[in-house]
């Protein structure tokens, strides 16, 4: 057995051992999700999560991704800004509510939520969050200058 099908086993085990358990239909519904590609399965399962589970920030990421799949754009920001109210230290929903205000080109959005991020990342933790907060600025501008400005400069 490969580690898809011995996932997919043990989730089954588990539904049928507690099939009302809120934890395993938010698991259930990411693996439809990341694993499975099925968006239709996902969102099913987040309702039915959302059942024991009603303030759960996992959950409203996961009903987020769903929303943002099924193009369903605002639906998505409401999920994740509600899912960073529950868990405000995530960076990882954090990312999430980042991404799609830029998806959406909602930039000052994105910025704000990327220094949230900074702000709360350690400064030897930060990786590539000050770079990609400069991309974006750029991609909203579109204007070189400032990148060719700081290359001379160097």
């Amino acid at each position: 057995m490969d580690h898809r099908s011995l996932a997919e086993a043990a989730l089954e085990n588990t539904r049928r051992l507690q099939p009302d358990s809120g934890a395993v239909h938010q698991e259930l519904a990411l693996h439809a999700l990341k694993i499975s590609n099925n968006v239709e399965e996902a969102a099913i399962q987040v309702q039915l999560a959302r059942l024991s589970l009603p303030n759960n920030a996992q959950v409203k990421a996961i009903a987020g991704r769903v929303a943002r799949r099924q193009d369903r754009w605002d639906e998505s920001l409401r999920c994740f800004e509600r899912a960073v109210s529950l868990e405000p230290r995530d960076l990882t929903v954090r990312a999430l509510l980042a991404t799609t205000y830029r998806y959406m080109r909602r930039y000052e959005d994105w910025d704000r939520v990327m220094e949230s991020m900074i702000d709360l990342t350690p400064p030897d933790k930060l990786g590539i969050l000050p770079i990609d907060r400069a991309f974006a600025r750029l991609e909203k501008s579109a204007d070189l200058v400032p990148c060719v400005r700081r290359l001379r400069r160097k």
